[in-house]
């Protein structure tokens, strides 16, 4: 079904799925799917994701922007319409 590498063709993935997803119950080995002979897909044990609450999202994104120095605050408008014009220059 599978060679040493961990690669089954698409054909036998589609044939023996339950046979895999058995396998990767049990050891978590990974299996790479191949459509003639080229890697087209993986097939991986889940691992489960630490799920957060999004007003703790919202809270580190608060503390990153306090600490996050504005862009262009030490500039004068005409720095920064120097600097966009010899960005710019063709």
């Amino acid at each position: 079904m599978k060679n040493e590498d961990g690669m089954i063709s698409a054909f036998n993935a589609k044939t023996h799925l339950s046979q895999l997803l058995a396998s990767l119950e049990k050891g978590g080995q990974e299996f790479i799917i191949t459509k003639r002979g080229k890697p087209i897909a993986r097939l991986s044990p889940f691992e489960a994701v630490e799920q957060k609450k999004s007003s703790d999202i919202i809270e580190e994104f608060r503390k990153l922007r306090a600490r996050q120095k504005p862009l262009g605050a030490d500039l004068s408008f005409k720095d920064l319409y120097r600097a966009g014009r010899d960005e710019c220059s063709f």
